[in-house]
């Protein structure tokens, strides 16, 4: 069967691929599927833990540059964590993103 993600779209390639990248957010079955299950941790997060994860990350950073940094390398890892932060997050964030 066809997949969600696209034929090319499995495994390691799937992880590399930020705007398909869940991370840990993947479902057990989603992870059997897409070939990620010897890839990731065993842990299933929600989306909405992963955003307070990252809330607490960003939180403990001082310096607005390195609060930048954070906020561009979590987009080039993992697109759906990144927009759902920053959507949740939006006042706060858009200093940092239109920068």
């Amino acid at each position: 069967a066809p997949s969600a993600f696209g034929e090319l779209h499995s495994g390691y390639a799937l992880l590399r691929n930020p705007s398909l990248n869940r991370g840990l957010a993947f479902t057990a079955k989603e992870r059997e599927a897409q070939g990620l299950t010897a890839l990731l941790p065993p842990a299933v997060y929600s989306l909405s833990l992963l955003v307070e994860q990252t809330r607490w990350q960003f939180e403990r950073l001082e310096r607005p540059l390195d609060k930048y940094t954070f906020l561009m390398d979590l987009q080039n890892r993992n697109e759906t964590l990144f927009c759902k932060f920053v959507i949740d997050n939006v006042t706060e964030m858009m200093p940092f993103i239109y920068t």
